[in-house]
C-alpha cells in the first residue's frame, strides 16, 4: 500500500524520473502543449529541455555521450525528438550519426532509431537527399548485421506533414517500434537503448560520410 501511495504521489505531482516517465510525459501532454504558441518559459518545454535531458543522461550510464531533447524552437516541432550524440563524431542532429528516438506526429508511437543528420545531406545533394540517405543507411546496416535480431528495416511512419517532419523517415538506418499506450518496462527501455548505442550507433567507423 505504501508503495501504491507512493507511484500515487509521484503521479499527480508530475514528478517523472525514469525513461519510461518521461515518454508518457510527452504522451500525455505534448499534443495539448503544442496547440498554444511556444512562448519563453514554457513548462512542458522547460522539462523537456532540462528534466528530461537528465533523466536520459541517468539512463544512458555514458558521460562520453551528448543528449539533446528537442520540442522545437519558436514553434511547436511536429515530431519533436531526443537525440544522443558521440561528440566525437557530431554535437547535432544536422550531420553525422546517433541515436534517436522519433515520436509519431499523433503521439501514439515512439521510434528507437538508428538515425543520420539531414541537413548537411540536403546542402549537398539537393533533391537526390533521399537517394543518397538511402544509400548511407544501407551502408550502416551492412556494418552492423547484428541489428537484424531486434530491429527492423524501412521506413518509420511519423504521419508528419511537414517537409523537416518528413525528412526525418528517410534517414533511419533501423528502429525499434513502440506503442506509447503499451509501453515495455523501464528496464526493457533501457535495456534496448543500451543494446542500440553497443551496436555501434554512435561510433565514426559506423558509416564513411564521404563514400
Amino acid at each position: 500500500h505504501l508503495m501504491c501511495k507512493h507511484l500515487l504521489f509521484v503521479r499527480c505531482c508530475g514528478v517523472y524520473d525514469m525513461l519510461r516517465d518521461v515518454f508518457l510525459k510527452f504522451r500525455d501532454e505534448f499534443l495539448d502543449e503544442s496547440a498554444l504558441p511556444l512562448k519563453k518559459g514554457n513548462a512542458f518545454s522547460s522539462y523537456a529541455t532540462n528534466d528530461a535531458k537528465k533523466i536520459i543522461y541517468d539512463a544512458l550510464d555514458r558521460p562520453d555521450l551528448k543528449a539533446k531533447v528537442s520540442v522545437g524552437q519558436g514553434r511547436w516541432a511536429e515530431v519533436p525528438w531526443i537525440g544522443i550524440f558521440n561528440p566525437e563524431i557530431t554535437n547535432s542532429a544536422q550531420d553525422g550519426i546517433y541515436i534517436v528516438y522519433l515520436f509519431s506526429a499523433d503521439l501514439k508511437k515512439v521510434y528507437l532509431c538508428q538515425g543520420q543528420g539531414v541537413t548537411s545531406v540536403e546542402k549537398e545533394f539537393g533533391k537526390d537527399q533521399n537517394n543518397e540517405l538511402r544509400r548511407r543507411n544501407e551502408l550502416i546496416r551492412s556494418r552492423v548485421p547484428e541489428h537484424e535480431t531486434s530491429y527492423s528495416n524501412g521506413l518509420v511512419e511519423l504521419g508528419g506533414k511537414t517537409p523537416r517532419a518528413k525528412s526525418y523517415e528517410p534517414a533511419v538506418a533501423y528502429f525499434k517500434e513502440y506503442d506509447l499506450y503499451n509501453l515495455p518496462e523501464n528496464t526493457q527501455l533501457e535495456s534496448d537503448l543500451k543494446e542500440i548505442i553497443n551496436l555501434g550507433g554512435v561510433e565514426e567507423t559506423t558509416i564513411n560520410e564521404a563514400n
